[in-house]
Protein backbone atom coordinates (compact mmCIF):
# COMPACT_ATOMS: atom_id res chain seq x y z
CA UNK A 1 0.00 0.00 0.00
CA UNK A 2 1.07 3.55 -0.68
CA UNK A 3 2.59 5.63 2.13
CA UNK A 4 -0.34 8.35 2.05
CA UNK A 5 2.12 10.49 4.22
CA UNK A 6 5.10 10.36 1.07
CA UNK A 7 5.25 13.63 -0.63
CA UNK A 8 4.22 12.92 -4.22
CA UNK A 9 7.26 14.42 -6.41
CA UNK A 10 6.69 14.12 -10.05
CA UNK A 11 9.89 12.98 -12.12
CA UNK A 12 11.82 16.16 -14.10
CA UNK A 13 11.16 14.78 -17.35
CA UNK A 14 12.53 17.45 -18.92
CA UNK A 15 15.87 17.23 -17.30
CA UNK A 16 18.35 16.99 -20.05
CA UNK A 17 20.89 14.68 -17.90
CA UNK A 18 18.24 12.58 -17.33
CA UNK A 19 17.10 11.85 -20.84
CA UNK A 20 20.42 11.31 -21.94
CA UNK A 21 21.00 8.75 -19.82
CA UNK A 22 18.13 7.01 -21.17
CA UNK A 23 19.14 7.15 -24.27
CA UNK A 24 22.48 5.64 -23.80
CA UNK A 25 20.45 2.96 -21.84
CA UNK A 26 18.52 1.78 -25.46
CA UNK A 27 20.45 -0.61 -26.21
CA UNK A 28 20.08 -2.57 -22.81
CA UNK A 29 16.32 -4.50 -22.17
CA UNK A 30 14.31 -2.47 -19.59
CA UNK A 31 14.99 -5.34 -17.21
CA UNK A 32 18.33 -3.50 -16.94
CA UNK A 33 16.75 0.07 -16.25
CA UNK A 34 13.55 -0.76 -14.39
CA UNK A 35 13.94 -2.36 -10.87
CA UNK A 36 13.29 -5.92 -10.75
CA UNK A 37 10.60 -5.45 -7.64
CA UNK A 38 9.07 -2.67 -9.64
CA UNK A 39 8.33 -5.22 -12.81
CA UNK A 40 7.13 -7.53 -10.50
CA UNK A 41 4.59 -5.27 -9.26
CA UNK A 42 3.50 -4.17 -12.64
CA UNK A 43 3.09 -7.78 -13.91
CA UNK A 44 0.83 -8.81 -10.81
CA UNK A 45 -1.23 -6.25 -10.96
CA UNK A 46 -1.81 -6.38 -15.00
CA UNK A 47 -2.57 -9.83 -14.37
CA UNK A 48 -4.84 -9.19 -11.41
CA UNK A 49 -6.97 -6.81 -13.98
CA UNK A 50 -6.99 -9.13 -16.94
CA UNK A 51 -8.73 -11.15 -14.35
CA UNK A 52 -11.01 -8.66 -13.65
CA UNK A 53 -12.08 -7.95 -16.72
CA UNK A 54 -12.45 -11.07 -17.60
CA UNK A 55 -15.47 -11.28 -15.57
CA UNK A 56 -16.60 -8.64 -16.79
CA UNK A 57 -17.15 -10.54 -20.13
CA UNK A 58 -13.68 -8.37 -22.31
CA UNK A 59 -11.86 -10.75 -24.22
CA UNK A 60 -8.12 -10.43 -22.98
CA UNK A 61 -4.73 -11.95 -21.71
CA UNK A 62 -3.51 -12.65 -19.05
CA UNK A 63 -1.15 -9.33 -19.23
CA UNK A 64 -4.91 -7.48 -20.93
CA UNK A 65 -3.71 -7.62 -24.75
CA UNK A 66 -7.03 -8.10 -26.97
CA UNK A 67 -7.72 -11.89 -27.22
CA UNK A 68 -6.98 -12.24 -31.07
CA UNK A 69 -8.46 -15.80 -30.59
CA UNK A 70 -11.45 -14.36 -29.46
CA UNK A 71 -12.21 -13.11 -33.03
CA UNK A 72 -12.09 -16.54 -34.33
CA UNK A 73 -15.42 -16.25 -35.68
CA UNK A 74 -14.95 -13.16 -37.20
CA UNK A 75 -11.56 -13.36 -39.10
CA UNK A 76 -10.42 -16.61 -41.02
CA UNK A 77 -6.68 -14.97 -41.48
CA UNK A 78 -5.68 -14.83 -37.49
CA UNK A 79 -2.87 -17.53 -37.99
CA UNK A 80 -1.30 -15.59 -40.94
CA UNK A 81 -1.61 -12.43 -38.36
CA UNK A 82 0.47 -14.57 -35.81
CA UNK A 83 2.78 -15.46 -38.36
CA UNK A 84 3.24 -12.29 -38.93
CA UNK A 85 4.14 -11.20 -35.20
CA UNK A 86 6.40 -13.66 -35.13
CA UNK A 87 8.48 -12.53 -37.99
CA UNK A 88 8.77 -9.13 -37.27
CA UNK A 89 9.53 -10.45 -32.76
CA UNK A 90 12.04 -12.80 -34.59
CA UNK A 91 14.04 -9.67 -35.71
CA UNK A 92 13.42 -7.63 -32.71
CA UNK A 93 16.22 -6.56 -30.39
CA UNK A 94 15.93 -6.12 -26.52
CA UNK A 95 15.63 -2.58 -27.48
CA UNK A 96 11.69 -3.17 -28.93
CA UNK A 97 10.45 -4.36 -25.99
CA UNK A 98 12.12 -1.27 -23.90
CA UNK A 99 8.68 0.46 -23.81
CA UNK A 100 6.60 -2.34 -22.33
CA UNK A 101 6.66 -1.37 -18.51
CA UNK A 102 5.17 2.28 -19.39
CA UNK A 103 2.26 0.54 -21.92
CA UNK A 104 1.51 -1.48 -18.81
CA UNK A 105 1.57 1.25 -16.25
CA UNK A 106 -0.96 3.49 -18.68
CA UNK A 107 -3.33 0.26 -18.24
CA UNK A 108 -3.31 0.35 -15.01
CA UNK A 109 -3.40 3.68 -14.17
CA UNK A 110 -6.57 4.36 -16.24
CA UNK A 111 -8.33 1.57 -15.11
CA UNK A 112 -7.94 1.78 -11.25
CA UNK A 113 -9.00 5.95 -11.87
CA UNK A 114 -11.36 5.76 -14.19
CA UNK A 115 -12.43 1.48 -14.92
CA UNK A 116 -15.85 2.34 -14.15
CA UNK A 117 -16.30 4.42 -16.57
CA UNK A 118 -14.05 3.45 -19.58
CA UNK A 119 -12.47 0.52 -21.31
CA UNK A 120 -9.02 0.59 -21.24
CA UNK A 121 -7.28 -2.56 -22.07
CA UNK A 122 -3.88 -3.27 -24.31
CA UNK A 123 -3.89 -3.40 -27.88
CA UNK A 124 -3.28 -7.03 -29.44
CA UNK A 125 0.03 -7.63 -30.55
CA UNK A 126 -1.08 -7.55 -34.30
CA UNK A 127 -1.82 -4.04 -33.58
CA UNK A 128 0.91 -3.20 -31.87
CA UNK A 129 3.36 -4.13 -33.95
CA UNK A 130 1.56 -3.44 -37.45
CA UNK A 131 -0.27 -0.25 -36.37
CA UNK A 132 1.91 0.95 -33.66
CA UNK A 133 -1.15 1.34 -30.93
CA UNK A 134 -0.56 0.28 -27.67
CA UNK A 135 -3.65 0.60 -25.38
CA UNK A 136 -7.11 1.48 -27.01
CA UNK A 137 -9.86 3.35 -24.93
CA UNK A 138 -13.73 2.81 -25.07
CA UNK A 139 -16.33 4.88 -23.32
CA UNK A 140 -18.41 1.86 -21.13
CA UNK A 141 -22.00 3.90 -21.07
CA UNK A 142 -21.85 4.56 -25.19
CA UNK A 143 -19.34 2.32 -26.78
CA UNK A 144 -17.65 5.32 -28.19
CA UNK A 145 -13.95 5.09 -28.51
CA UNK A 146 -12.11 7.66 -27.41
CA UNK A 147 -8.62 7.51 -28.38
CA UNK A 148 -5.41 5.30 -28.94
CA UNK A 149 -2.71 5.45 -27.05
CA UNK A 150 0.88 5.27 -28.39
CA UNK A 151 3.16 4.93 -25.50
CA UNK A 152 6.55 6.01 -25.47
CA UNK A 153 8.90 5.42 -22.94
CA UNK A 154 11.15 8.95 -23.06
CA UNK A 155 9.97 12.08 -23.29
CA UNK A 156 13.16 12.96 -25.59
CA UNK A 157 13.32 13.41 -29.12
CA UNK A 158 11.79 10.30 -29.51
CA UNK A 159 8.36 12.02 -27.99
CA UNK A 160 9.02 14.80 -29.95
CA UNK A 161 9.96 13.07 -32.92
CA UNK A 162 6.17 11.21 -32.72
CA UNK A 163 4.19 14.20 -31.38
CA UNK A 164 4.74 15.61 -34.66
CA UNK A 165 4.49 12.97 -36.50
CA UNK A 166 0.92 12.14 -34.88
CA UNK A 167 0.09 15.98 -35.37
CA UNK A 168 1.71 17.25 -38.58
CA UNK A 169 1.79 14.13 -41.03
CA UNK A 170 -0.38 15.57 -44.06
CA UNK A 171 -1.21 18.52 -41.93
CA UNK A 172 -4.00 15.91 -40.62
CA UNK A 173 -4.43 14.48 -36.64
CA UNK A 174 -2.78 10.23 -36.93
CA UNK A 175 -5.20 8.22 -37.09
CA UNK A 176 -5.01 4.34 -37.25
CA UNK A 177 -7.59 1.51 -38.17
CA UNK A 178 -7.36 -1.38 -35.11
CA UNK A 179 -7.79 -5.06 -36.78
CA UNK A 180 -8.95 -6.79 -33.28
CA UNK A 181 -11.09 -3.95 -31.50
CA UNK A 182 -14.10 -3.81 -29.06
CA UNK A 183 -16.99 -1.70 -28.33
CA UNK A 184 -19.98 -1.91 -26.22
CA UNK A 185 -23.43 -2.31 -27.62
CA UNK A 186 -26.65 -2.54 -25.05
CA UNK A 187 -24.05 -3.67 -22.26
CA UNK A 188 -22.83 -5.98 -24.27
CA UNK A 189 -19.07 -6.63 -25.31
CA UNK A 190 -18.60 -6.49 -28.86
CA UNK A 191 -15.28 -8.09 -31.18
CA UNK A 192 -15.30 -5.45 -34.12
CA UNK A 193 -13.09 -3.73 -36.63
CA UNK A 194 -12.54 -0.22 -35.70
CA UNK A 195 -11.66 2.58 -38.27
CA UNK A 196 -9.92 6.07 -37.99
CA UNK A 197 -9.61 5.83 -34.52
CA UNK A 198 -7.84 9.31 -33.37
CA UNK A 199 -4.11 8.68 -31.43
CA UNK A 200 -2.21 10.27 -29.19
CA UNK A 201 1.19 9.68 -27.63
CA UNK A 202 2.34 9.49 -23.87
CA UNK A 203 5.81 9.66 -22.77
CA UNK A 204 7.20 8.21 -19.49
CA UNK A 205 11.03 7.99 -19.26
CA UNK A 206 12.12 4.40 -17.94
CA UNK A 207 13.77 6.39 -15.06
CA UNK A 208 10.38 6.98 -13.80
CA UNK A 209 8.86 3.84 -13.97
CA UNK A 210 9.84 3.45 -10.90
CA UNK A 211 8.92 6.14 -8.99
CA UNK A 212 4.86 5.80 -10.57
CA UNK A 213 4.89 2.34 -9.99
CA UNK A 214 5.77 3.57 -6.31
CA UNK A 215 2.71 5.73 -6.08
CA UNK A 216 0.64 3.13 -7.03
CA UNK A 217 -1.85 0.39 -4.65
CA UNK A 218 -1.48 -3.22 -4.46
CA UNK A 219 -5.11 -3.22 -5.24
CA UNK A 220 -6.90 -3.23 -8.96
CA UNK A 221 -10.36 -2.59 -7.02
CA UNK A 222 -9.47 -0.01 -4.15
CA UNK A 223 -10.68 3.68 -4.54
CA UNK A 224 -8.09 5.54 -6.48
CA UNK A 225 -5.75 7.32 -4.07
CA UNK A 226 -4.31 10.57 -4.34
CA UNK A 227 -1.27 9.67 -5.40
CA UNK A 228 -2.94 7.89 -8.17
CA UNK A 229 -5.53 10.28 -9.31
CA UNK A 230 -2.14 12.61 -9.50
CA UNK A 231 -0.58 10.28 -11.85
CA UNK A 232 -4.00 10.32 -14.40
CA UNK A 233 -3.26 14.64 -13.94
CA UNK A 234 -0.13 13.59 -15.34
CA UNK A 235 -1.87 11.68 -18.55
CA UNK A 236 -4.57 14.04 -18.98
CA UNK A 237 -2.21 17.08 -19.43
CA UNK A 238 -0.56 15.47 -21.91
CA UNK A 239 -3.62 14.45 -23.64
CA UNK A 240 -4.41 18.17 -23.04
CA UNK A 241 -1.38 19.71 -24.58
CA UNK A 242 -1.59 17.65 -27.62
CA UNK A 243 -4.95 18.74 -28.49
CA UNK A 244 -4.05 22.59 -28.05
CA UNK A 245 -1.20 22.32 -30.16
CA UNK A 246 -3.39 20.29 -32.58
CA UNK A 247 -6.24 23.01 -31.98
CA UNK A 248 -4.01 25.23 -33.10
CA UNK A 249 -1.94 24.48 -36.01
CA UNK A 250 -4.26 22.64 -37.79
CA UNK A 251 -8.16 23.00 -39.55
CA UNK A 252 -10.63 23.32 -35.99
CA UNK A 253 -12.98 21.48 -38.13
CA UNK A 254 -10.90 18.00 -39.04
CA UNK A 255 -10.22 18.22 -35.31
CA UNK A 256 -14.25 18.41 -34.32
CA UNK A 257 -14.52 15.53 -37.55
CA UNK A 258 -11.77 13.56 -35.65
CA UNK A 259 -11.40 13.44 -31.88
CA UNK A 260 -14.89 12.57 -30.43
CA UNK A 261 -16.38 14.74 -27.62
CA UNK A 262 -16.00 12.27 -25.01
CA UNK A 263 -12.20 13.25 -24.66
CA UNK A 264 -13.14 16.52 -23.55
CA UNK A 265 -16.15 15.06 -21.65
CA UNK A 266 -13.39 13.09 -19.25
CA UNK A 267 -10.71 16.01 -18.95
CA UNK A 268 -14.02 18.12 -17.98
CA UNK A 269 -15.31 15.54 -15.39
CA UNK A 270 -12.14 14.76 -13.99
CA UNK A 271 -11.07 18.54 -12.82
CA UNK A 272 -14.60 18.49 -11.46
CA UNK A 273 -13.57 15.88 -9.73
CA UNK A 274 -10.57 17.06 -8.48
CA UNK A 275 -12.28 20.42 -7.25
CA UNK A 276 -15.15 19.24 -4.97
Amino acid sequence: MVDKSQKFNRPNYYNNNDNKNISNKTSKSFEQVVKQETIEKLNNLIQKLALKLKKENINVTNDCRIDMDSFESIYSDIKNDKRYIETIRGKMSNTDYIGEPVEILTTIVWNKVLGDRLIVVRTSMFDDIKNGVDNLIVEKKTGKTICAIDDVSSLSTTFVNKTEKIFHQNNAINVKNIKYGLTIKDGQTLLTHLERVPVFCIGIPLSGVDQFANYISDSIDSKPSLEEQKLMEYYYRLLEMQIRQYDLSIVAADLEKLIPDTIKKELKYYKTQNTR
